[in-house]
């Protein structure tokens, strides 16, 4: 039961880890800071970056590109795996 519970966290630990991992790898982090690309000022949106994870306007914390198809994931899967919980406790609730 315990392994089960694991399966998850180590899902988003690889969907997180190894992107960030191989980023660094090619030679650090992209930072851009053309306005075009930030939408709503936070937002990264450019699909001419090859690049998943790309360096913050304002230094090294990073965010997603989504122009990537795998950044949608990487920000969904919590929420749906969250939501999913929550749907099985109310139809399967714990005793």
């Amino acid at each position: 039961m315990f392994l089960m519970r694991m399966v998850p966290i180590v899902i988003l630990l690889i969907l997180i880890v190894v992107p960030l991992w191989l980023g660094f790898r090619k030679g650090g982090m992209l930072r851009d800071t053309n306005p075009k690309h930030w939408k709503l000022g936070f937002i990264y949106y450019n699909p001419d970056t090859p690049r998943l994870w790309v360096a913050k306007r304002g230094g090294t914390p990073m965010t997603l590109n989504f122009a990537r198809p795998a950044a949608w994931l990487i920000a969904v899967t919590p929420l749906a795996v969250a939501i999913a919980g929550l749907i099985l406790t109310r139809i399967h609730p714990l005793r």
